[in-house]
């Protein structure tokens, strides 16, 4: 996934983070791609997890701040993604599962669409040029 212009959302601390996200989920995809090992593989997975995790606590408490109306439907979204990737890095940590390019692509896919629909909404919001629907 290459950072685009096209995902910024207007707020330079959130813009600043999604792009950090995609570099790290880019560097997830290239150690799958060249074939690094288990252990490369979990602590880029790591990296991933734990940026995003963070992001999504700093984008919560501007949603808090701001009392953004959607802000128990974003947070949702940010709780179904991390309940399903904690459940995969468990699995996978355990070896019980093991990183394809479905799940790369599940990430690519969710951290897009997110940005591109809900993110996006929220920085309409934060800059004053929208309600959110």
């Amino acid at each position: 996934m290459r950072w685009l212009d096209l995902y910024s959302i207007g707020i330079e601390k959130v813009d600043r983070q999604h792009e950090n996200l995609t570099d790290l989920l880019n560097c997830l995809n290239e150690a799958w791609r060249t074939g690094k090992d288990h252990a490369v593989l979990l602590f880029r997975l790591d990296q991933f997890l734990d940026a995003v995790g963070a992001h999504f606590r700093e984008e919560e408490q501007i949603m808090a701040e701001k009392q953004y109306p959607d802000l128990d439907l974003h947070k949702a979204e940010h709780d179904f993604l991390l309940e399903q990737v904690m459940q995969f890095r468990t699995q996978f940590a355990a070896s019980e599962a093991d990183l394809t390019e479905s799940m790369l692509d599940f990430f690519r896919d969710w951290l897009r669409d997110h940005i591109l629909i809900s993110d996006r909404r929220l920085g309409r919001f934060v800059r004053g040029e929208a309600k959110p629907k």
